[in-house]
């Protein structure tokens, strides 16, 4: 959805004959951005955690084997918050340079800026879909047989 959004929020050069550059356009692309974010947090910080669960099993509680590594559940939080937080700040220092080595290299078209920017979301999507989320799915309905 933050992909389609920024088609809107261009509004896209690409899809001009069909998105008319008006801020009636503009408005409902920011507003599904604004949405939409929040569920990327969250749908991010369980996909970090069910690989390490799946990986080591469960906390000091839940601990089946010897092998199985033992974790305070808090301090888990803690690092996964941590490394989200830390790359989500990553992004918001590399971002403005990027964006604007972008905007130089198309030369200073906001709507086509926005077009990269909804074309490349859209691919890391269909990329996590395809990579992390089809995958981790299949491997939770298998363990529910």
């Amino acid at each position: 959805m933050i992909g389609i959004s920024c088609f809107l929020i261009g509004p896209s050069y690409l899809l001009r004959s069909i998105l008319p550059d008006k801020i009636g356009i503009m408005i409902p692309g920011l507003l599904i951005t604004g949405l939409f974010t929040s569920f990327t947090t969250i749908g991010t910080y369980q996909e970090m955690q069910l690989p390490f669960l799946e990986l080591h099993g469960g906390s000091e509680e839940d601990a089946k084997s010897p092998n199985d590594i033992l974790y305070d559940k808090d301090k888990l939080g803690d690092i996964l918050a941590g490394l989200y937080n830390g790359g989500y700040s990553l992004g918001v220092i590399i971002g403005p340079f990027s964006a604007s080595y972008l905007q130089i290299w198309l030369e200073g078209s906001f709507s086509k800026q926005s077009d990269f920017f909804g074309i490349l979301t859209l691919f890391f999507a269909t990329l996590l879909l395809c990579s992390v989320y089809i995958p981790n799915e299949v491997r939770r309905r298998r363990k529910k047989r």
